[in-house]
This record gives C-alpha cells, sequence and structure tokens, in this order.
C-alpha cells in the first residue's frame, strides 16, 4: 500500500464524497477482520496505516509465560 493506494482513495474521496479517513478506516477494519477469519479472534492485533504513506502497521501482541514448580 502506498502511491497507488493514496492515488485511489483521493479519487475516491472526490468522486463518491467519502472521506479518506474513513476510507482508511475501514481498510484498518477489514483487516482486523480477516486476521479474526482466519485465526478465530483478534483480540491481539492492531492495525495502523499512515495516513501520509498509507504504510500498513500490524501488530500481533503475545503474552508469554512460565510457571516456575
Amino acid at each position: 500500500m502506498n502511491k497507488e493506494l493514496m492515488g485511489a482513495l483521493d479519487e475516491l474521496e472526490r468522486e463518491k464524497n467519502i472521506s479518506k479517513e474513513t476510507l482508511l478506516d475501514a481498510i484498518e477494519q477489514s483487516l482486523i477482520q480477516a486476521y479474526k477469519n482466519h485465526f478465530g479472534k483478534a483480540d491481539n492485533v492492531h492495525v495502523t496505516i499512515n495516513r501520509e504513506t498509507a504504510i500498513a502497521l500490524i501488530f500481533f501482541i503475545f503474552l508469554l509465560h512460565d510457571k516456575f514448580i
């Protein structure tokens, strides 16, 4: 996701009067939903798309712990 995506979002914003922010939010939520559909839950995933560059950051949070006996 980069210049091509930003160009497409700019065009949608102009032609359909949908803000780029709304479109990027929808893409972020779609990526989270795809993760949930594939892995069964999305409690540990966070998606952020940079509004300037359209670079997607996807964070997976895993908690690891050991039990000592």
